[in-house]
């Protein structure tokens, strides 16, 4: 009896021994779960908090880099306004020179101009030169009168019986010249002069306007070619027709 008691005792004992150490064994599993579960949270905790960090960071930087281009484009287009404006207002001022001009002639006008040519002919043959001096005065014969109308953006010029019209922006065209020959024609505008240039096979013409506010106007003419071996160039002054 005493044996058979004893063993009990040992079974019971040992039965309870194994179940302490399962129960702890379950109890470390759990905390070590728990513990990595707790571990996992903090580390998306961390993680979300760092992403709101960067975008609340980044947001500003990238709205502003991505409004960049609409404020260029913004100063693009007041700058065009402007060129529009100032355009409008050069339009409007150049308006009040439209009309007709006629040819004030000086003592001595016609003598500059033989002596421009034959300072540029010098340099010629004897038989070139003589042709080409009877073709320069034949060509260098104020017109007694020339009538211009700026409009939009464009020029109208009419020289004796030859009329230009022509866009304001130097863009060429092609036409006849004051001769009748062909040539490309172009005029540019600037502040309240007015060039013209007329480019032909034999040379090119050159006529700047000066628009003055007591209604004259000087005409400088240059004459330039591959046959002259120097330029032609000489003033002329017109007033408003009344």
């Amino acid at each position: 009896m005493l044996t058979l008691a004893l063993s009990l005792a040992l079974t019971l004992t040992l039965t309870l021994a194994l179940t302490l150490t399962l129960t702890l064994t379950l109890t470390l599993a759990l905390a070590l779960t728990l513990t990595l579960t707790l571990a996992l949270a903090l580390t998306l905790t961390l993680t979300l908090t760092l992403t709101l960090t960067l975008t609340l960071t980044l947001t500003p930087r990238d709205v502003i880099i991505s409004r960049l281009p609409r404020r260029a484009g913004v100063r693009r287009l007041g700058f065009v306004c402007l060129l529009i404006a100032a355009w409008v207002q050069a339009q409007a001022s150049l308006a009040a020179y439209n009309g007709a001009y006629v040819y004030v002639e000086t003592t001595g006008d016609r003598g500059r101009i033989d002596q421009a040519i034959d300072a540029a002919t010098a340099d010629l043959g004897l038989v070139q030169r003589s042709i080409a001096r009877k073709r320069l005065r034949d060509s260098t014969q104020p017109f007694p009168r020339f009538q211009v109308v700026f409009e939009d953006e464009r020029v109208l010029l009419r020289l004796t019986d030859r009329e230009f019209d022509l866009p304001g922006d130097g863009h060429a065209i092609n036409t006849k010249g004051l001769g009748g020959d062909p040539v490309k024609a172009s005029a540019h505008i600037h502040g309240h002069d007015l060039n013209q240039t007329l480019e032909g096979d034999r040379g090119t013409r050159y006529l700047e306007f000066q628009f003055h506010d007591d209604g004259s106007v000087s005409i400088r003419t240059r004459i330039e070619s591959e046959y002259l071996p120097q330029r032609i160039s000489y003033t002329l002054t017109y007033r408003r027709a009344i």
